[in-house]
């Protein structure tokens, strides 16, 4: 595996990051209350594809590039109602797009295969 270039390593540990509390937060009332609510396998599917996407953009998978930007784009959708939430998330979602799609990073997604 070839090491990823820097702004590829700090997006996925981002992603890592935020899937692991998303995760901890989808889990967390099965230990409390013995149960999960609708929304925290939601919360719990957002999570996996957090990490998931993570640990596939380090290893150079292109499809993880694009499971990382509808995530976000996802975040983007469902925070239309809150103008703050909005610009803060599209704002994010700008800078995700530049790092993951510039031609810099290119070479990293090449001949990975998907698996």
């Amino acid at each position: 595996m070839r090491k990823p270039p820097l702004s590829i390593a700090i997006v996925a540990v981002l992603f890592l990051v935020v899937g692991c509390l998303d995760l901890y937060r989808g889990l967390a009332p099965l230990f409390t209350a013995g149960r999960l609510h609708g929304d925290d396998v939601t919360v719990l599917a957002i999570g996996v594809a957090a990490v998931v996407g993570a640990v596939f953009l380090v290893r150079g998978h292109r499809w993880a590039r694009w499971l990382l930007a509808a995530w976000m784009g996802l975040h983007v959708a469902i925070s239309i109602d809150d103008v703050r939430k909005l610009l803060m998330h599209a704002a994010v979602f700008a800078v995700l797009l530049f790092f993951l799609f510039r031609s810099a990073v290119r070479e990293h997604f090449r001949g990975a295969t998907v698996s």
